[in-house]
């Protein structure tokens, strides 16, 4: 079975979405290692860089121990990162709340 996706941007849960919409959001950079994901049912939310069925969309196959931490930094909203890319990614994700999270 394809896996689906939720994705968290600024708090609110957007999803699901299938392998396929999360590999054309990738390629036209409204999912970013940073964005925060999950799998559909999950409740815990993590990179999209630090889940491997994704990582390989940013071309980043092996993180180094560091990375990890690196990316969660940049996906904190308080920590004055970019939660993948704010407005256009709510804008293009639209208003379409996660079901089952």
């Amino acid at each position: 079975m394809p896996a689906s996706w939720i994705v968290n941007v600024a708090g609110r849960a957007y999803g699901p979405y299938t392998d396929a919409q999360m590999q054309a959001f990738a390629s036209e950079g409204r999912l970013a290692p940073q964005s925060l994901v999950a799998r559909n049912g999950e409740t815990q939310f993590r990179a999209a860089a630090d889940e491997p069925a994704l990582a390989a969309l940013f071309g980043l196959h092996k993180l180094s121990a560091a990375e990890p931490a690196k990316h969660r930094a940049l996906a904190d909203p308080g920590s004055g990162g970019d939660v993948v890319h704010g407005d256009r990614v709510c804008a293009a994700l639209g208003d379409q709340p996660a079901r089952g999270v």
